[in-house]
Protein backbone atom coordinates (compact mmCIF):
# COMPACT_ATOMS: atom_id res chain seq x y z
CA UNK A 1 0.00 0.00 0.00
CA UNK A 2 1.28 3.81 -1.16
CA UNK A 3 1.69 6.14 1.85
CA UNK A 4 -1.12 8.23 0.09
CA UNK A 5 -3.99 5.19 -0.12
CA UNK A 6 -3.80 5.49 3.65
CA UNK A 7 -7.13 6.64 4.92
CA UNK A 8 -6.72 10.67 5.54
CA UNK A 9 -2.69 10.52 4.50
CA UNK A 10 -1.83 12.87 1.42
CA UNK A 11 1.22 10.90 0.99
CA UNK A 12 3.95 13.91 1.86
CA UNK A 13 3.83 16.24 4.59
CA UNK A 14 5.11 19.20 2.52
CA UNK A 15 5.35 18.57 -1.45
CA UNK A 16 7.52 21.36 -2.46
CA UNK A 17 10.06 21.12 0.20
CA UNK A 18 10.49 17.70 -0.85
CA UNK A 19 11.20 18.65 -4.26
CA UNK A 20 13.45 21.69 -3.16
CA UNK A 21 15.59 19.18 -1.32
CA UNK A 22 15.67 16.79 -4.52
CA UNK A 23 16.76 19.72 -6.02
CA UNK A 24 19.46 20.30 -3.75
CA UNK A 25 20.64 16.96 -4.02
CA UNK A 26 20.60 16.92 -7.65
CA UNK A 27 22.79 20.14 -7.67
CA UNK A 28 25.06 18.85 -5.06
CA UNK A 29 25.89 15.86 -7.60
CA UNK A 30 26.05 18.21 -10.61
CA UNK A 31 28.66 20.29 -8.92
CA UNK A 32 30.54 16.94 -7.64
CA UNK A 33 30.79 14.96 -10.42
CA UNK A 34 33.00 17.74 -12.45
CA UNK A 35 34.97 17.31 -9.08
CA UNK A 36 35.66 14.58 -8.77
CA UNK A 37 36.28 14.13 -12.57
CA UNK A 38 39.50 16.86 -11.61
CA UNK A 39 40.53 14.64 -8.99
CA UNK A 40 40.81 11.79 -10.54
CA UNK A 41 42.61 13.02 -13.66
CA UNK A 42 45.34 13.90 -11.24
CA UNK A 43 48.21 11.72 -11.80
CA UNK A 44 48.70 10.85 -8.34
CA UNK A 45 44.64 10.48 -7.57
CA UNK A 46 43.43 7.87 -10.13
CA UNK A 47 40.60 6.26 -9.30
CA UNK A 48 41.48 3.59 -7.79
CA UNK A 49 43.01 6.09 -4.97
CA UNK A 50 40.30 8.04 -5.26
CA UNK A 51 37.76 4.95 -4.68
CA UNK A 52 40.14 3.97 -1.65
CA UNK A 53 40.03 7.05 -0.23
CA UNK A 54 36.32 7.42 -0.17
CA UNK A 55 35.92 3.84 1.28
CA UNK A 56 38.88 4.57 3.95
CA UNK A 57 36.02 7.57 4.76
CA UNK A 58 33.07 5.67 5.13
CA UNK A 59 34.73 2.82 7.29
CA UNK A 60 35.96 5.87 9.42
CA UNK A 61 32.12 7.14 9.62
CA UNK A 62 31.15 4.14 10.55
CA UNK A 63 33.40 3.20 13.48
CA UNK A 64 32.98 6.78 14.66
CA UNK A 65 28.63 6.26 14.66
CA UNK A 66 28.86 2.26 16.38
CA UNK A 67 31.13 3.91 18.80
CA UNK A 68 28.65 6.97 19.51
CA UNK A 69 26.02 4.25 19.61
CA UNK A 70 28.02 2.22 22.30
CA UNK A 71 28.43 5.37 24.39
CA UNK A 72 24.38 6.25 23.99
CA UNK A 73 23.37 3.09 24.92
CA UNK A 74 25.72 3.25 28.18
CA UNK A 75 23.72 6.14 29.39
CA UNK A 76 20.49 5.14 28.01
CA UNK A 77 20.30 1.65 29.07
CA UNK A 78 20.34 0.89 25.43
CA UNK A 79 16.79 1.93 24.79
CA UNK A 80 15.49 5.85 23.43
CA UNK A 81 11.87 6.54 23.11
CA UNK A 82 10.29 9.28 21.84
CA UNK A 83 6.56 10.33 21.03
CA UNK A 84 5.29 13.30 19.16
CA UNK A 85 1.91 14.96 17.15
CA UNK A 86 1.90 16.14 13.88
CA UNK A 87 -0.23 19.16 12.92
CA UNK A 88 -2.74 16.95 11.76
CA UNK A 89 -3.05 14.70 15.23
CA UNK A 90 -0.95 11.85 14.08
CA UNK A 91 0.84 9.96 16.19
CA UNK A 92 4.57 9.50 15.17
CA UNK A 93 6.28 6.64 18.27
CA UNK A 94 10.02 6.07 17.93
CA UNK A 95 12.03 3.59 19.28
CA UNK A 96 15.53 2.69 18.98
CA UNK A 97 17.21 -0.55 20.52
CA UNK A 98 20.86 -0.06 20.54
CA UNK A 99 23.23 -2.84 20.61
CA UNK A 100 26.28 -1.53 22.55
CA UNK A 101 28.09 -4.78 21.77
CA UNK A 102 27.57 -4.50 17.90
CA UNK A 103 27.62 -0.53 18.16
CA UNK A 104 23.65 -1.65 16.06
CA UNK A 105 20.60 0.00 16.29
CA UNK A 106 17.33 -1.16 15.24
CA UNK A 107 14.45 1.84 14.48
CA UNK A 108 11.02 0.76 15.23
CA UNK A 109 7.92 3.08 14.16
CA UNK A 110 5.62 0.04 14.96
CA UNK A 111 3.01 2.43 16.60
CA UNK A 112 2.86 4.99 13.95
CA UNK A 113 0.33 6.69 12.68
CA UNK A 114 -0.23 5.37 9.12
CA UNK A 115 1.42 8.61 7.72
Amino acid sequence: MLPGEFPSCSGTCNLHGNLANFRTLVSANQKGIPLIMELISIPCYWLEVVQAYMAHIQHLVEVAVRNLLRDVSMTMDGVLHASDKMDDGSVINFRVEIDSQEGSATFDFEWTSPM
